[in-house]
């Protein structure tokens, strides 16, 4: 026995997923460090983040002073530089505020002359370089969007900065303004208003002009909507809805609602902002998995959709689509709630693995996967671990209820890592390649004991193993205080695995009597009426409502697992 958990410990790597990944770097093609140049000086440079962030910004600075800002992942521009050594820094950002920098030295020598034309001799002087914007004012509705021009004259550099009071690119506070001068204004009136609008020159920056931007209240109130035929010019509006949710992320704040009409939408998504305890942010399929999310392959991705935003809902929508993506939905957010959802049919990495939903920053809490339907993570063929999962939950506390879980090539709920405090109840958990659910903690952060964690209510049928607690071996992972009771364990090729003398309590072993058992997506998983699992469940930690939203109890006391027995499913979307 001791030498099967040994293969078995070494059949299974647990990896920080997300957090591994290659580190960032700025590269700097134009000019070399060290050489002598003319000024302006020609800079061409590039940044590449880790594959689970992207990087939002870089700068020049001139012997620490900063000359040049762009909202992008690669600059091309004209430094004007005095005579003489200098330091020089190409600085990046990404998504998740680390920094990166390439350091630079180089000789000054003076301006560079410019071409005469043949056969005159003498050189043409240099124009005074000016800008100027259009239209230099405009009144503009809250998340509406409004476009402007620029003219550069006296340089053949014609290529702008655009700022949105003085914030180059803008923000969701001041509104968003394009590299092509389209400025998108936030869905709140700001607190300074007008905000101002500045076109600034690139080869000069002290030369820019500006444009006086009124922002006036939404009629839309706390409801922004995206369709297939809207556009990411629109004002968000029902009538007129944005195209894109990732638009619509760059916009929302605390209290807004994101409806998503029905049609497919193209991942990878990525979304940041945050709302608050009060004051949530829901982005919702408003036809259940109508909206469907779809990774075509690429850009190069690992989720489908990210979130690292906290006090967010994602609600409702259908996720699928090609390698790489290999995780369906992919939280580093604190507080966020996955809802509804129905992911499927994601092909999971060989060594690394893959996850419907991936609850997977060490240091956030109380994460939520609530009625969600998992199925179909699944590794190539060719690969020799089984590393597809339903839900991966690495974090502190969280509830994960009334999910209905099958056919991924591994675990159907996996807790690792930093897990701890978590209630896991009313799920309905069959035929996975390994554990319905297995329980542990292990890898990085390290020196977590997974404890306080309640287990109730579930339905464990033809699984490789029904409840499994796993440590590594010669490692105590896993405490005394969690609580196994009330679940169907049933039909598993080993239905019970305890370690350090655990064992659980009320269990029930016998066949769930599914409507139409098929271990797919083709069956239903309601109860029968002569089901065992009806009024056998306990009031612990259970949800007051089931997978199709119907009140719970029905009975005397809960039923065991997604469907309670008799319950009328509510209408969605529900709160």
């Amino acid at each position: 026995m001791q030498k099967s958990l040994q293969l078995v410990a070494s059949l299974f790597l647990f990896t920080a997923i997300g957090l591994t990944q290659t580190s960032g770097k700025v590269n700097v093609t134009s000019p070399v460090s060290g050489s002598t140049v003319t000024s302006p000086v020609h800079f061409v440079a590039s940044a590449q983040a880790p594959a689970h962030r992207h990087i939002t910004a870089m700068r020049i600075y001139v012997d620490y002073k900063s000359v040049y800002f762009i909202q992008a992942a690669k600059l091309d521009t004209y430094v004007t530089m005095t005579q003489g050594s200098h330091r020089v820094t190409v600085q990046a950002w990404d998504s998740s505020g680390s920094v990166y920098k390439k350091w630079l030295s180089l000789t000054v020598t003076g301006a560079s002359p410019t071409p005469s034309p043949s056969p005159s001799p003498t050189p043409t002087p240099p124009g005074v370089v000016s800008v100027s914007i259009s239209p230099t004012s405009a009144t503009v509705q809250a998340g509406q969007s409004k476009q402007f021009s620029a003219t550069v004259s006296g340089t053949t550099n014609t290529a702008i900065n655009w700022q949105a009071a003085g914030i180059t690119g803008g923000n969701s506070t001041v509104g968003l303004i394009s590299s092509t001068g389209l400025y998108t204004a936030p869905l709140s009136v700001p607190g300074s208003n007008p905000v101002i609008v500045t076109a600034r020159s690139v080869y000069d920056t002290t030369a820019s002009a500006n444009a006086a931007v009124t922002v006036t209240a939404s009629t839309n109130g706390k409801d922004y909507y995206v369709s297939t035929t809207g556009s990411d010019s629109n004002d968000g509006s029902a009538a007129h809805p944005w195209r894109t949710i990732q638009h619509a992320s760059t916009l929302v704040t605390g209290g807004y609602t994101v409806h998503v009409a029905p049609g497919t939408y193209n991942g990878p998504i990525s979304t940041h902002a945050s709302g608050t305890a009060s004051a949530r942010i829901r982005y919702i399929s408003d036809t259940k998995w109508g909206a469907r999310i779809y990774y075509p392959g690429s850009p190069s991705a690992q989720s489908i959709w990210y979130n690292n935003g906290s006090y967010v809902d994602i609600a409702g929508f259908e996720v699928t689509g090609l390698a790489p993506a290999r995780i369906g939905i992919q939280n580093e957010g604190s507080y966020v709630r996955i809802i509804g959802n129905k992911i499927h049919d994601i092909v999971a990495d060989c060594s690394v693995g893959g996850q419907a939903v991936n609850h997977s920053n060490y240091n956030s809490v109380w994460n939520d996967t609530i009625g969600n339907v998992l199925y179909n993570i699944r590794v190539a063929p060719t690969c020799t671990s089984a590393h597809g999962y339903g839900i991966y939950h690495a974090m502190y506390g969280g509830k994960i209820q009334n999910n209905i879980i099958f056919n991924n090539t591994s675990h159907g709920i996996h807790l690792w890592h930093a897990a701890n405090h978590v209630i896991i109840s009313n799920n309905t958990v069959f035929n996975n390649g390994r554990a319905g659910i297995v329980l542990g903690a292990g890898d990085a952060p390290g020196g977590i004991v997974l404890d306080n964690t309640v287990v109730t209510n579930n339905i464990l049928y033809h699984n490789a193993e029904g409840l499994w607690e796993f440590c590594y071996s010669g490692q105590t992972c896993i405490g005394s205080n969690n609580q196994y009771s009330n679940n169907l364990i049933y039909g598993n090729s080993t239905n019970t695995i305890f370690l350090f003398g655990h064992s659980d309590s009320a269990r029930v072993s016998a066949d769930p009597q599914f409507v139409n058992y098929t271990g797919l997506i083709t069956g239903d998983y309601h109860l029968q009426s002569t089901s065992p699992a009806i009024n056998r469940g306990t009031s612990l930690d259970a949800p007051l409502n089931d997978f199709a939203g119907g009140a719970r109890p029905q009975g005397t006391t809960w039923d065991i697992g997604a469907y309670e027995s008799g319950s009328t499913p509510a209408v969605w979307p529900r709160q």
